[in-house]
């Protein structure tokens, strides 16, 4: 579980964590405004000054557009962006007050790095956390002993180097921790819902059996028995009888044909076609059995909602020649409503399915939805 997220597994959980992520960011400018005013007399260059609180203000937005659901997933090279911008600030910071700071206390730094990597912890495993962390504290740790030059307590430089580094470590392993937690905890209820839903599927498919046995039966009762029962009444087979028995061979053979090559896919979409909404379904491989439940759900929700909103929805699933990859093509065309609206819409289903697949794509323009989804084949 060290490479796992709550955004991977969780990704509508993920979704609504972003208004926290939002409140760490405002927090860590907050902390900094009020810090580089509360010790305005330590500040040697007032420009440097502001320098170091608009990289806060740029790494503060930085992890509340990286982290939104427009633009998951929340890459590890997209976290260092964060922790670079943060280390960057404390360097300013300590830049603007080189000579004149006092108490190492009274600088942000270490605590509004720590406060944006608490804002990663629905997005990073905690192994990811913990790594930004110790790399933050290096840096902060250093300008501590930096500062203690300068510092009106007389301590060992060591000593400064851990109250540098205190906050950000304490914050970092609260961030970890959550993450750690968080992911335990879903994979545990991942797995209670696999048993059952291993157990519902086993009954399903005797239940699909049952059905094809009894039209079967349907069919020899109706039409193969009575053949038979002519054909030896007469006592000779006539050219029109080996016909008839072809056609009767295809009748059965059709009944089996229809239920193997029925999906998940098409119990979802049949229902469907029965209403006003046009739908059309190809998977002639049958590669949407391939789908994990992950995927399943995603896009389940993604058609559910297309269904409920829409005129028209296409939807392909193709296997790829050389490749073991499938993509799932979904074209749609929506009811009359404004597009910005059709946008935020759609866009949290989009963000569920952007976690749960090897790829998108998705766009909706002039009143028609167009995206792909691509998956390995297990």
């Amino acid at each position: 579980m060290t490479r796992l997220t709550q955004q991977e597994l969780d990704p509508l959980g993920a979704i609504s964590a972003w208004p926290l992520t939002i409140g760490a960011a405002v927090i860590a400018v907050g902390l900094a405004v009020a810090a580089t005013i509360g010790h305005d007399g330590q500040v040697r260059s007032l420009p440097i000054a502001i320098v170091a609180v608009a990289f806060v203000v740029a790494a503060g937005a930085a992890l509340v557009y990286l982290t939104h659901e427009s633009t998951a997933p929340f890459t590890t090279e997209r976290m260092w962006i964060v922790v670079a911008l943060s280390s960057t600030a404390a360097v300013a910071e300590f830049a603007s007050t080189a000579g004149a700071n006092d108490y190492v206390t009274d600088d942000f730094g270490s605590v509004v790095a720590g406060v944006l990597i608490l804002g990663m912890a629905p997005y990073r495993p905690w192994s990811s956390i913990i790594a930004a962390s110790l790399a933050a504290a290096v840096v902060l740790g250093s300008i501590a002993v930096a500062t203690s030059e300068y510092a009106i307590i007389s301590a060992p430089a060591a000593l400064f180097a851990i109250v540098g580094m205190l906050p950000v470590l304490a914050l970092g392993a609260a961030s970890a921790g959550y993450s750690r937690r968080i992911t335990a905890e879903i994979v545990r209820w991942q797995r209670v819902a696999a048993r059952e839903s291993l157990s519902t599927e086993a009954e399903v498919r005797d239940g699909i059996a049952r059905s094809v046995e009894r039209r079967q039966l349907v069919v020899l009762g109706r039409d193969v028995l009575p053949f038979l029962d002519s054909v030896l009444e007469r006592g000779v087979v006539e050219p029109a009888d080996r016909q008839t028995a072809a056609r009767l061979a295809r009748t059965l053979r059709g009944v089996l044909v229809a239920h193997s090559d029925a999906t998940w896919l098409s119990d979802l979409l049949e229902p469907a076609g029965q209403t006003s909404v046009d739908v059309e379904l190809r998977d002639p491989t049958g590669a949407a059995g391939a789908m994990s439940a992950d995927q399943r759900s995603a896009l389940t929700a993604l058609l559910t909602r297309l269904l409920a909103t829409s005129e028209r929805v296409r939807v392909e699933v193709s296997r790829d020649a050389v490749d073991p990859v499938a993509r799932v093509t979904i074209d749609a065309r929506i009811r009359s409503v404004s597009m910005p609206s059709a946008r935020r819409d759609l866009q949290p289903f989009f963000a569920v399915s952007r976690s749960a697949f090897a790829a998108q794509d998705a766009r909706v323009s002039r009143g028609v939805v167009q995206a792909g989804f691509d998956y390995e084949l297990r």
